[in-house]
Protein backbone atom coordinates (compact mmCIF):
# COMPACT_ATOMS: atom_id res chain seq x y z
CA UNK A 1 0.00 0.00 0.00
CA UNK A 2 0.91 3.89 -0.70
CA UNK A 3 0.45 6.68 0.53
CA UNK A 4 -0.13 9.59 -0.97
CA UNK A 5 1.87 12.55 -0.68
CA UNK A 6 -0.41 14.99 1.27
CA UNK A 7 -0.70 12.06 3.55
CA UNK A 8 2.45 11.26 4.14
CA UNK A 9 3.34 15.21 4.50
CA UNK A 10 0.60 15.30 7.14
CA UNK A 11 1.90 12.24 9.29
CA UNK A 12 5.18 14.13 9.16
CA UNK A 13 3.91 17.49 9.96
CA UNK A 14 2.36 15.56 13.35
CA UNK A 15 5.55 13.88 14.18
CA UNK A 16 7.28 17.40 14.05
CA UNK A 17 4.69 18.67 15.97
CA UNK A 18 5.06 15.86 18.78
CA UNK A 19 8.69 16.15 18.56
CA UNK A 20 9.81 20.09 18.49
CA UNK A 21 6.22 22.10 19.19
CA UNK A 22 5.42 24.40 16.86
CA UNK A 23 6.98 25.32 13.96
CA UNK A 24 9.40 28.07 14.35
CA UNK A 25 12.30 28.98 11.51
CA UNK A 26 14.71 29.44 14.60
CA UNK A 27 13.93 25.44 14.76
CA UNK A 28 15.46 24.14 11.39
CA UNK A 29 18.33 24.65 9.27
CA UNK A 30 17.93 26.76 5.88
CA UNK A 31 16.40 25.01 3.05
CA UNK A 32 18.32 24.31 -0.29
CA UNK A 33 16.92 26.59 -3.01
CA UNK A 34 15.33 23.50 -4.46
CA UNK A 35 14.64 21.57 -2.00
CA UNK A 36 11.02 21.48 -2.93
CA UNK A 37 9.68 18.20 -0.40
CA UNK A 38 11.69 19.67 2.31
CA UNK A 39 9.49 23.00 1.88
CA UNK A 40 6.47 21.45 1.46
CA UNK A 41 7.15 19.49 5.17
CA UNK A 42 7.39 22.89 6.42
CA UNK A 43 4.62 24.32 5.37
CA UNK A 44 2.61 21.40 6.47
CA UNK A 45 3.86 21.74 9.91
CA UNK A 46 3.22 25.28 10.25
CA UNK A 47 -0.30 24.92 9.11
CA UNK A 48 -0.59 23.07 12.51
CA UNK A 49 0.01 25.90 14.06
CA UNK A 50 -0.31 25.78 18.07
CA UNK A 51 -1.55 22.03 18.43
CA UNK A 52 -0.51 20.76 21.30
CA UNK A 53 1.94 17.88 21.27
CA UNK A 54 -1.00 15.45 22.54
CA UNK A 55 -3.29 16.36 20.14
CA UNK A 56 -0.92 15.84 17.29
CA UNK A 57 0.24 12.39 18.83
CA UNK A 58 -3.86 11.68 18.75
CA UNK A 59 -4.23 13.25 15.30
CA UNK A 60 -1.43 11.09 13.91
CA UNK A 61 -2.60 7.65 15.61
CA UNK A 62 -6.27 8.52 13.68
CA UNK A 63 -4.67 9.47 10.72
CA UNK A 64 -2.59 6.39 10.45
CA UNK A 65 -5.66 3.91 11.89
CA UNK A 66 -7.12 5.64 8.54
CA UNK A 67 -5.05 5.31 5.87
CA UNK A 68 -3.35 2.43 7.22
CA UNK A 69 -6.13 0.05 8.70
CA UNK A 70 -3.77 -3.05 8.41
CA UNK A 71 -1.42 -1.43 11.35
CA UNK A 72 -4.18 -1.20 13.68
CA UNK A 73 -3.53 -3.90 15.88
CA UNK A 74 -0.08 -2.95 16.34
CA UNK A 75 -1.43 0.77 17.37
CA UNK A 76 -3.57 -1.02 20.09
CA UNK A 77 -0.73 -2.63 21.46
CA UNK A 78 1.09 0.18 21.77
CA UNK A 79 -1.46 1.97 22.58
CA UNK A 80 -2.36 -0.31 25.78
CA UNK A 81 1.71 -0.70 26.37
CA UNK A 82 1.74 3.53 27.12
CA UNK A 83 -1.50 3.25 28.94
CA UNK A 84 0.52 0.58 31.41
CA UNK A 85 2.99 2.21 31.67
CA UNK A 86 5.45 0.55 29.62
CA UNK A 87 6.84 3.14 27.53
CA UNK A 88 9.48 1.61 25.33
Amino acid sequence: MQLHYPDKLHLVALTQQVKYGAFSEDKVPPLGALDVIGKDRRNAWAALGELSADEARRKFVSEARRLMPHLAPYLEAHIKSRINGNHG
